[in-house]
């Protein structure tokens, strides 16, 4: 289901009356471990991912996170454990060739050799997959990466000069990717895991959560089901609703959002109903607590008045 640019009021009460539920201004943040991978905090990052994993072991791709990020902190052998673990639970492996974050492993012959059996095991399994859709997938949520992690790293320290320029492509980039993305959805539905594999079904989702704020408001109801049938993790639901929400009220619902206060300080963008966000964020199977959220970020919560 899409909806035309008149019925957008009503996809703002949707949103709100879904779960119980901006400004244009306000400097948005989703993911609490760019930050630290940015400043190449690994061991923090290891902390928090190994958290995750002791609570959803049989998560294949939080496995292959720990992997990645045991790989950057030069643990090798660890990385290689959890890469297998990875695979063996069922991850897609078309990404690995070209992840710069596992190029630790990349002379290990173990490292070859599960590679070389995974691509095997991958082509008999997806040989309906439209490879040509998955890798322009992959390239452009590849750019997309890179543009916001040069801008996290430039965060601060960079002159206004280099600033404005980062800017400036981050907006080329998000506009082309966007351009896509509205082109492909008004012809077909958001692309399934059986046709472009697991990775770049959830690229094109983060894609999508990245788009303009017309395109989301268009295409809420239909990622929304998308993500409940299992399309995605459901905890896309969440950041897409805050990240609509925050841009037209100033709040969110889910707590996904943090900004930056006069002060330079991080803060939670305001949450609507605060206290039912902690079941609100179960529902959609979100595997860290708020508390546990914002402590990357410096806040103790719940915030005291």
């Amino acid at each position: 289901m899409i909806l035309n640019s008149q019925f957008k009021p009503l996809v703002l009460l949707f949103l709100i009356s879904l779960s119980q539920a901006g400004n244009a201004q306000l400097q948005i943040y989703t993911l609490p471990t760019d930050t630290l991978l940015a400043l190449e905090q690994y061991d923090k990052v290891l902390k928090i991912q190994k958290r995750v994993v002791e609570n959803e072991p049989n998560n294949a791709r939080e496995q292959y996170l720990l992997a990645k990020y045991y790989a950057l902190n030069k643990e090798n052998k660890l990385a290689l454990y959890h890469l297998e673990k990875a695979f063996s639970l069922g991850y897609d492996v078309v990404t690995i060739a070209w992840d710069n974050d596992l190029k630790g492993l990349h002379g290990s012959k173990k490292f070859k050799t599960i590679i070389a059996e995974l691509k095997e095991n991958y082509k008999k399994q997806h040989l309906a997959s439209d490879y040509k859709l998955t890798f322009s997938i992959l390239n452009m949520y590849k750019q997309d990466q890179w543009i916001r992690g040069k801008s996290r790293n430039c965060y601060g320290i960079c002159s206004p000069e280099k600033v404005s320029k980062i800017k400036e492509q981050w907006h080329i980039i998000d506009s082309i990717n966007g351009d896509f993305i509205r082109v492909y959805l008004e012809k077909n539905e958001f692309p399934s895991k059986e046709l472009v594999g697991t990775e770049a079904a959830r690229a094109f989702a983060s894609l999508f959560i990245h788009a303009s704020l017309d395109l989301q408001e268009k295409y809420f109801l239909a990622f929304r089901d998308f993500a409940m049938k299992g399309g995605v993790p459901k905890s896309k639901i969440a950041y897409l609703t805050d990240k609509i929400l925050s841009e037209r009220i100033g709040m969110t619902l889910y707590g996904t959002q943090v900004q930056k206060n006069d002060n330079g300080e991080y803060e939670p963008v305001p949450i609507l109903h605060e206290e039912g966000v902690e079941e609100r964020r179960q529902k959609l199977e979100m595997r860290m607590s708020l508390k546990n959220y914002f402590s990357v970020y410096g806040i103790e919560y719940p915030i005291e008045d």
